[in-house]
């Protein structure tokens, strides 16, 4: 197992976890709402992605890193969701 020694990230794995095994399957509309509230999260905090990505990595442009990172996001959520046709749930 992974150990972690950052406590408030130790908490929220542990709540992860917890969550995960009381509902280890969600259905097809939580799946949704989910996917939904992911996407609308990291299109809301555009701006911090872009600054974090530049203080991990160097300088990166701004308006190249929104565009692209927002551009892959949104299609792999979109592709995600389209999947869950006729997933049992």
């Amino acid at each position: 197992m992974v150990s972690f020694p950052i406590p408030p990230l130790q908490a929220t794995l542990a709540l992860q976890r917890a969550a995960h095994l009381a509902d280890p399957v969600p259905t097809e509309a939580e799946r949704r709402r989910d996917l939904k509230a992911l996407c609308a999260f990291v299109n809301n905090h555009r701006d911090a992605t872009c600054e974090a990505i530049s203080l991990d990595f160097g300088y990166r442009n701004r308006v190249r890193v929104s565009r692209f990172g927002t551009f892959v996001v949104n299609r792999v959520l979109y592709s995600a969701t389209s999947r869950l046709i006729g997933h049992p749930g």
